[in-house]
């Protein structure tokens, strides 16, 4: 799974202490309700991938919590593999990973993992789930997009709205969202295998 690309970053700040550059790779999300899912699955993921344990750093300010490693190897290796280094803005999917299906199929686990969810929507005849998923880069929700549609033969509705962030400042967010009960249903599987 990549959650590196939709919740994480990886950084050289270039700010030197003695004559060290500061590396580090950091995947982030809600103090409250992705601490468990940090500090033990990704924690563990980060020991098994990389023989590395990442420090647990919480943002209280930012209400944020963030597992981090500081490694200008696997700094160099996930821009290698097509992952900005720095703040991430209008990101999108590697070209290694876009033309592999089955890569394909991990990333949208990973990333539907991070910033999906699902809404169970109730009908007269029972209730079903609907999908939804967001970012800030357009084109990454358009790859996305793409890829869906090279699957399903069913709209996948897309649009764009203005959010306010944690400091009150409004940005631009992009959304993908499948309807119906079968649509649903079929999405919710695929993304499992």
């Amino acid at each position: 799974k990549t959650e590196l690309i939709v919740d994480g970053g990886t950084e050289n700040n270039n700010k030197k202490v003695g004559r060290i550059d500061h590396y580090f790779l950091e995947i982030s999300g809600n103090k409250t309700l992705d601490f468990d899912y940090l500090s033990n699955y990704v924690s563990n993921l980060f020991i098994e991938l990389f023989n590395l344990k990442p420090t647990l750093v919480i943002k209280k300010k930012e209400n944020t919590i963030g597992l981090r490693i500081g490694s200008k190897a696997i700094v160099c290796f996930f821009r290698d593999l097509g992952f900005p280094l720095g703040k991430k803005g209008d990101i999108s999917i590697p070209n290694w990973i876009l033309e592999n299906k089955r890569y394909m199929l991990n990333f949208l686990a990973g990333y539907f993992d991070t910033d999906g969810c699902v809404v169970l929507r109730r009908k007269t005849n029972g209730s079903y789930p609907s999908l939804a998923i967001g970012s800030r880069s357009e084109i990454l929700l358009l790859q996305t997009k793409e890829f869906l549609n090279s699957l399903f033969n069913f709209p996948i509705n897309f649009w764009k709205e203005e959010a306010n962030d944690k400091r009150g400042f409004k940005s631009i967010v992009y959304r993908l969202g499948i309807n119906g009960p079968k649509r649903g249903i079929l999405v919710t599987n695929l993304i499992k295998i």
